[in-house]
């Protein structure tokens, strides 16, 4: 998933700088792939195999998956698993 996100980045998002942050927030761990790109577009068309894949590899690990606009711009791909016994 890091890997598809990194490719997704240099490819399509003209990336300058890309982050990879793995911590612990509130009671989950999460995963974060963060980039100063492009940004995602206005609609993500399902054409593509990567986010779909990325999608269905972290329902497979157990972890929520969020792809997003970041506010500074660029896009972050996010994954959080709960810790266990806590809700994520």
């Amino acid at each position: 998933m890091v890997q598809e996100a990194v490719n997704n980045a240099l490819r399509h998002a003209r990336a300058q700088r890309i982050g990879i942050v793995f911590e612990r927030v509130d009671a989950a761990i999460e995963l974060r792939i963060e980039d100063d790109g492009v940004g995602l577009p206005d609609t993500l068309s399902g054409a593509g195999h990567g986010i779909g894949g990325m999608h269905a590899r972290a329902t497979k690990c157990g972890a929520d998956f969020q792809i997003r606009r970041r506010e500074q711009g660029g896009t972050a791909v996010v994954l959080r698993w709960a810790t266990a016994g806590q809700p994520g």
